[in-house]
């Protein structure tokens, strides 16, 4: 499940911020078939991706943790 929702975190920044997967990548300094496989939960990121990712997406690592904590409690309330 946190895989899941951390992509899926990732992916409403994404769009939020108005980036393609390409330039998210670039901005990363990843390949855009790793965003998207981390978008479908498909990847589980190593913590030196999520602090790549948070620094693209302008944010801090912790805050983009606490987000997919959030999401995940959101979920479980919902079960």
């Amino acid at each position: 499940m946190v895989v899941k929702k951390f992509g899926e975190v990732i992916r409403d920044l994404r769009k939020q911020r108005r980036l393609s997967q390409e330039k998210l990548a670039e901005l990363a300094n990843l390949h855009d078939r790793h965003i998207s496989f981390i978008e479908r939960g498909l990847r589980k990121p190593s913590i030196v991706i999520v602090f790549q990712l948070a620094k693209a997406l302008d944010i801090k690592a912790s805050e983009l943790i606490m987000m997919v904590e959030k999401r995940i409690s959101q979920s479980e309330e919902e079960e």
